[in-house]
């Protein structure tokens, strides 16, 4: 950038810098650290983001947290600004109705538990979740879990051959739990998601230590 844009100034999105301890790495006990050649391989995904800190002229990282996971030597060329929730648009909404594609509806009088991610993966809590859902659902008798994610691995470890994350713990809770119940939306387009959010009384919300 530098060498095609001399005279511009150069600003970083400084989102997460990997480390072997006190992140996502070794934080399950379920999933034990990758060992050395583990350790390398996040020194190599760090390279190119310590090429562009030497470089920039200001980072900018989400949280205190993010920036704390940076370099010290670097961390003063970098600014906590927070990216912040448009409240205008994501807040509650009487009249909303989320449709899925089975064809069922819910609107804010049903008793929705929402859980959300972009891959369900064990990195954003998909089995912690999974495996608490059968007490959730017998305690709440009412209660519809609707589950939005695609079936990937985003960030974090891939399934074993031949399965996903999304089968190898509902396999695990199936027979445990009403699946008239469980609503498997995988990826909605955001006004489906907001509406998901508007008509639920609970949203579920867990990951490792990793970037938002």
């Amino acid at each position: 950038m530098r060498t095609v844009f001399p005279q511009a100034r150069l600003l970083l999105y400084c989102e997460f810098f990997y480390g072997t301890s006190g992140g996502d790495l070794g934080f399950d006990p379920e999933f034990p650290d990758s060992g050395l050649d583990g350790h390398v391989n996040l020194h190599v995904k760090n390279a190119a983001t310590v090429l562009a800190l030497a470089d920039c002229d200001r980072g900018i990282s989400p949280t205190r947290w993010q920036h704390s996971t940076f370099p010290a030597q670097f961390r003063h060329k970098i600014d906590v600004i927070h990216e912040g929730v448009d409240i205008d648009i994501v807040k509650p909404a009487r009249r909303a109705t989320l449709r899925l594609p089975s064809g069922q509806s819910f609107t804010e009088r049903d008793e929705v538990i929402t859980f959300a991610a972009r891959n369900l993966e064990p990195l954003r809590g998909y089995h912690v979740f999974m495996r608490a859902l059968p007490r959730i659902l017998e305690q709440r008798p009412a209660a519809h879990a609707v589950i939005i994610g695609a079936d990937g691995s985003a960030y974090g470890l891939q399934a074993p051959k031949g399965t996903t994350w999304k089968s190898v713990y509902l396999r695990e809770v199936a027979d445990r739990i009403d699946m008239s119940r469980v609503h498997f939306a995988g990826s909605l387009p955001y006004p489906q998601y907001l509406a998901a959010l508007q008509v639920s009384a609970a949203h579920v919300y867990l990951t490792y230590p990793f970037g938002v």
